[in-house]
């Protein structure tokens, strides 16, 4: 990179609105694999109180479980009724024992301390369409009906409400249980959607989406009148810090090709994205250590690119999922040393606690470097985006510095500002990329509708301000 300091342009007109931003594009997953249930969420017959609060500290919005590859060989009739009475089942997607004490009230209980939506991954892989119209009468059927009575037997008489249903996990791919092709799983999720409506017609659904157009197409051609989401899942890594930093544009631009896609093949952009799997994955997290690793601050600087993006695109975005929460991939760590926070879970706090539910346009000028890991782009050095909160009046501006060594000045240009207040100030940063000693410190600076704020090397940085009126 060039020596010396950096220099932007920031242009942020608040009446320009990209859309709404649904809050779900804040959720969270988690998989029974490795650490992450068992002795991460759940220990010794319980949750885990410290992981719970820290997993509050979020305020997460939507939770999707239980897979992930797990999904697929998952029966969800095992993991219900008293946990003396459940067994212990082999799971084929991660080759291990799992003992079925955390199944679907310990989900909804989760969820209900948490305050999130409940998303579940039914089984399209060794399930059937039946099971997974059981499964919803289990959740949302009112007293009466076999599968409902189930539930009411186990304590709990007022139905789960539960609204967003997933049509498998990644059949696309070999490593699944019941990989198929698009023409067969578009079938089969057309039946169980369709099944899965007739117990509650409130639900919402989810098809697998992919990163192949024509996968995509077929599903969407097929199913467009069944299913209300489409997902997508991506995960990076590169050991070069600046080709990490650059992976979420690749994302950006895989989400806006699958909503060109939905568009194209339904004549209307009713069928929203799902983008519920994502992550950066370190080499250091294997299959045999429970896919464990230690992120440091570029994984926070990731999220926040992933986070502005998400804003860019929140017409069509409606759904992401962090995987995922505990040990795994993970934002929170639990382990003999307790439970603790990583640095994107700063960045999750950051743009959870003060992004608007309004998007607004914003151009920026700075310099760029190359990527080549992720196809031939240019990636600006400084990514802002701004979003404004209509109820308290206020905005926030989210800016990203991916710069390893330089402070970028930034001339900031934001028609609609309050004049002459004090804005708060929340910055993100550590000692360094590799390193995980992050933190968020605050302070105020004073703004108008021109200002200059200096943003420091490898830093997120939130200025929450009062808009004018």
């Amino acid at each position: 990179m060039v020596k010396g300091k950096g220099e932007a342009r920031v242009a942020i007109d608040l009446s320009d609105e990209v859309g709404e931003i649904n809050r779900n594009v804040y959720g969270h997953f988690i998989e029974h694999l490795g650490k992450c249930i068992y002795g991460g969420i759940w220990k010794e017959g319980d949750l885990d109180r410290g992981v719970v609060d820290l997993i509050k500290g979020l305020d997460p919005p939507i939770l999707r479980w239980p897979g992930g590859n797990f999904a697929s060989g998952y029966h969800w009739i095992d993991g219900i009724g008293p946990s003396e009475e459940r067994k212990p089942k082999f799971d084929l997607a991660w080759r291990a024992i799992d003992p079925n004490a955390f199944g679907t009230n310990e989900f909804i209980k989760l969820c209900r301390i948490l305050q999130a939506e409940p998303y579940i991954c039914v089984n399209m892989g060794s399930g059937t369409a039946e099971e997974a119209a059981n499964w919803v009468e289990y959740c949302n059927g009112p007293a009466g009906s076999y599968h409902a009575d189930l539930r009411v037997r186990g304590g709990e008489a007022q139905p789960f409400g539960v609204r967003f249903w997933g049509l498998g996990n990644e059949v696309y791919g070999d490593w699944q249980i019941g990989h198929c092709d698009a023409a067969t799983y578009a079938k089969q999720a057309l039946e169980f959607a369709k099944r899965m409506r007739w117990v509650d017609p409130a639900i919402k659904t989810v098809a697998v989406g992919c990163d192949d157009p024509q996968w995509n197409w077929e599903v969407l051609r097929t199913c467009k009148d069944q299913i209300d989401y489409i997902s997508l899942h991506k995960y990076y890594y590169n050991p070069d810090y600046y080709e990490r930093v650059a992976a979420p544009l690749e994302a950006e631009r895989s989400l806006a090709r699958l909503a060109a896609t939905i568009l194209a093949a339904t004549g209307e952009r009713r069928v929203k994205i799902a983008f519920d799997e994502w992550n950066l994955w370190h080499p250091e997290a294997k299959l045999e250590n429970g896919l464990n690793q230690s992120p440091v601050l570029a994984d926070a600087i990731f999220a926040a690119g992933i986070f502005n993006a998400m804003h860019r695109l929140c017409p069509d975005v409606h759904i992401a999922c962090f995987a995922q929460l505990v040990n795994v991939l993970p934002l929170i760590i639990s382990d003999d040393k307790g439970a603790r926070a990583t640095p994107p879970y700063l960045a999750f706090q950051l743009y959870g606690r003060h992004a608007g539910s309004t998007a607004v346009r914003v151009r920026t000028a700075c310099e760029t470097y190359e990527s080549k890991a992720w196809g031939q782009m240019r990636v600006p050095i400084l990514d802002v985006s701004a979003t404004l909160d209509k109820a308290s009046r206020t905005v926030s501006i989210f800016i990203l510095n991916r710069d390893v060594d330089r402070e970028v000045e930034c001339d900031v240009s934001a028609i609609g500002l309050e004049r002459g207040g004090k804005a708060e100030l929340y910055e993100l940063n550590g000692s360094g990329v590799e390193k995980p000693d992050a933190k968020v410190s605050r302070g105020h600076i004073g703004l108008s509708e021109r200002f200059s704020y200096t943003a420091p090397p490898h830093s997120l940085t939130v200025i929450k301000q009062a808009i004018a009126g």
